[in-house]
């Protein structure tokens, strides 16, 4: 039997920590958006996808 479970955890970041964080996910966005445009080109140029 698989039992699943969850756990809600609330940040109280500090002024500095929040600005860590905020460039933090800025840049994740950031490569995520820019690797997202590299496929779309890359699927558009070739008519398949990179990992195929």
């Amino acid at each position: 039997m698989e039992i699943d479970r969850a756990f809600k955890i609330r940040l109280y970041p500090t002024a500095d920590q929040a600005a860590l964080l905020a460039k933090t996910f800025g840049c994740k966005r950031f490569i995520w958006n820019a690797m997202l445009a590299e496929r779309m080109a890359w699927y558009r140029d070739h008519g398949k996808s990179i990992g195929n």
